[in-house]
């Protein structure tokens, strides 16, 4: 939840905006450390928010608590998640099978991500509009979304296993 890291005043400005047509029956689950969230944000009164203290927490406990959302939201700061930075948001989500919220840009460096139906329709360049779309989904479009989640998961895993066992053909002990 680092803020150098996160676009906290685009979230918070989606928030409200989504408060004020009311799309305000969510809890925000912020995985960090207590006091990270701006104040715009902990003082919003239509969002329910749990902060969990990662910190101390043991890899299951941390995992379990992402996975008891419905959406991982990335909100990445700024340009270059895309290109020349790396995010553990969107491998974890998909670990954790949980459908993604993100931009357009950021689905297009995920190839098993870019053809899926559901997370192509929920993400594009403006954030509030990606929050918005994944609140209205039916549950018929929410259930295909982690599904879509999950065979990401499972096509980054075959690449992996390929991408080493070619590595490892190569070695030789001595």
């Amino acid at each position: 939840m680092q803020s150098h890291r996160r676009n906290y005043p685009e979230l918070t400005r989606c928030l409200e905006a989504m408060c004020s047509t009311g799309r305000d029956n969510y809890q925000l689950v912020a995985v960090g450390a207590r006091g990270d969230l701006p104040d715009d944000v902990s003082a919003m009164q239509c969002v329910e928010q749990r902060t969990t203290e990662w910190r101390h927490l043991e890899y299951p406990e941390f995992y379990a608590n992402i996975s008891a959302g419905h959406f991982v939201v990335t909100a990445a700061a700024g340009h270059g998640y895309e290109y020349d930075k790396a995010t553990s948001t969107v491998p974890t989500a998909l670990l954790l099978e949980r459908p993604l919220v993100m931009s357009s840009t950021l689905l297009d460096a995920y190839p098993c991500l870019r053809k899926s139906r559901v997370h192509s329709m929920v993400a594009n360049d403006d954030l509030c509009v990606n929050l918005q779309t994944a609140y209205d989904l039916t549950r018929e479009e929410y259930d295909e979304m982690e599904l879509e989640a999950r065979d990401c998961k499972l096509e980054m895993w075959r690449h992996a296993r390929e991408t080493v066992a070619g590595m490892a053909s190569g070695w030789t002990l001595d």
